[in-house]
């Protein structure tokens, strides 16, 4: 495979579930974090970038899938590009957890190293790290 997003998405499969919905559980496999990545089929490096759903807000799980696919989007040079949409989930639900809103996403977004333009966020890849290193 030489395709850059070929290649991220097929590591990525090989971690996750398949179409690229990564799942982060507990040690009793309860679910912590939800993300879905969706290959562009125009562009040979860049990789849409679902949203993070986060169950346990304010425990480091969404910046740690966050970091993790950062971390692979650098292994294999590719962008990662999409739009700021926070979760929303039904207040009846006893495990209710407000999501972040637009703002808060914003700055999470900007402090993760992501270029935010309106509700538009993007990554390039850091130069030098590939999956040849």
């Amino acid at each position: 495979m030489n395709n850059p997003s070929d290649n991220f998405m097929k590591e990525l499969h090989d971690s996750t579930f398949p179409l690229g919905v990564f799942r982060m559980t507990s040690e009793y496999g309860e679910d912590r974090c939800l993300l879905e990545m969706i290959k562009n089929p125009l562009a040979k490096n860049e990789i849409h970038f679902g949203s993070i759903q986060s169950f346990d807000r304010n425990k480091g799980n969404g910046t740690k899938v966050l970091n993790w696919i950062c971390e692979l989007a650098d292994k294999h040079q590719v962008l990662l590009y999409g739009s700021i949409e926070p979760f929303m989930r039904a207040r009846g639900n006893k495990d209710y957890v407000m999501p972040l809103n637009k703002a808060q996403l914003k700055v999470w977004y900007k402090k993760n190293g992501f270029k935010v333009k309106g509700l538009k966020i993007s990554r390039k890849p850091k130069e030098g790290i590939n999956e040849n290193t």
